[in-house]
Formats: structure tokens, C-alpha cells, sequence
């Protein structure tokens, strides 16, 4: 530095120093407020990510146990028309009436039956697998259909001869559930696997 003299170089390296301390505070305050916000939005970030995992897991939860009870509806349906026939007494018939998915209310109709199967009197209620709630005049009519004291033919399981249908095979009801519950669950997997995909990639950021 020509033309200064050594006081004027200290009081400008003084200068510099004090300068370059300040910016270093100011860079470590503005780093620990960045610090503080990022671990904030991390947190919300973490707990979203949290609820959409088990958001994810519940509806995949609930979509695996619709289509795997449709399934079981399905096969217990195919094997139901091979089982050998009897005869039915319809003794009680009845609406129940209850809360559905979303809130409405739905009806499901009830026939109670005796029937006979080597010598021995059994009670059955099914009248054909599946879900049989619809709305109020569907259900009517199915009640109408199975007038008290009315005989029908009736399906028995010959290994379990307490379980019996008054209508065996598979029925239009039972392959829609097949078809809504494997599309639901198809979906909701993606969306679970989606969910840990994000997870995963924000655990490694």
C-alpha cells in the first residue's frame, strides 16, 4: 500500500477485520434462522408425510379385507351350485335397516328358513352370498318374494350343513364387489407405495 502510513494500514486492517467479523455474524445468524425454519417445515413436512403413510395403509387395509370377504363370497358361490338340494320352510322374514359407507341409510333383507339334511333339522338365513343392501323397495320386494310358510329349494354344504343358500351360484351383486373392491385396493396400493417412496426419499434428504 503506497502513499500510507503504518497507522493508516492498521487502522484499515482493523477495519477489514471488524468487516469480515460482521459478516461472518451475520451469515451464522441468518444460517441459524434458516436452521430454525427449515427444522419447522420439516417437522409439518414429516408429520403430513406421516398421516398420508397411514391415510394410505388404512384404505389399502380396508380395500385388501373387501375383496379378500368378495373372494371368499365368490368361491363359497361357485361351490354352492354343485352342493347337493333339499327343501326350504321360510319361517320368518324381516328388513334391517342400518348405517351405510356414507352415511345413508340402508336395507338389508333377512329370511329365516328350516330345511332338513340327513335327519337333522337345521336354521339357515342366507338368502344368496354377498351384500344384499339396496334401498327400501328392492328390499320390500325380496321379502314379498319369501312369504312366510312359502317352500324353496335350498343349496347344502354337505361338509358344513349348517351353512346353506337359497340361491346358489354366483349372482351380478357378488362379481360388482369383486370387480369395485380389486379396483379400490389396486389404487389404494399405488397410493400406499406412493407414500413410501416420499418417505423414504425425505428420510435420505
Amino acid at each position: 500500500m503506497l502513499g500510507l502510513h503504518n497507522n493508516q494500514i492498521l487502522v484499515i486492517n482493523a477495519a477489514n477485520g471488524r468487516i469480515k467479523h460482521g459478516f461472518r455474524r451475520v451469515k451464522r445468524c441468518v444460517a441459524v434462522e434458516y436452521i430454525v425454519r427449515t427444522r419447522g417445515s420439516r417437522h409439518e413436512l414429516s408429520l403430513m408425510l406421516v398421516v398420508n403413510l397411514i391415510f394410505s395403509a388404512l384404505l389399502t387395509a380396508f380395500g385388501s379385507l373387501g375383496l379378500i370377504r368378495n373372494l371368499r363370497d365368490l368361491l363359497r358361490d361357485f361351490a354352492s351350485s354343485k352342493w347337493p338340494r333339499g327343501e326350504a320352510v321360510v319361517i320368518a322374514t324381516a328388513i334391517h335397516t342400518r348405517r351405510g359407507p356414507r352415511g345413508l341409510t340402508v336395507f338389508e333383507p333377512t329370511v329365516a328358513y328350516r330345511y332338513d339334511f340327513q335327519h337333522t333339522e337345521y336354521s339357515g338365513h342366507r338368502i344368496e352370498f354377498g351384500d344384499m343392501t339396496s334401498d327400501r323397495d328392492r328390499a320390500q320386494r325380496v321379502i314379498d318374494r319369501f312369504a312366510v310358510g312359502t317352500k324353496w329349494e335350498v343349496a347344502i354344504c354337505d361338509r358344513q350343513p349348517e351353512m346353506a343358500v337359497l340361491h346358489a351360484g354366483p349372482t351380478h351383486n357378488l362379481w360388482f364387489g369383486v370387480a369395485f373392491f380389486a379396483v379400490y385396493s389396486v389404487a389404494a396400493l399405488a397410493f400406499l407405495v406412493n407414500s413410501i417412496g416420499v418417505v423414504l426419499v425425505w428420510a435420505r434428504s
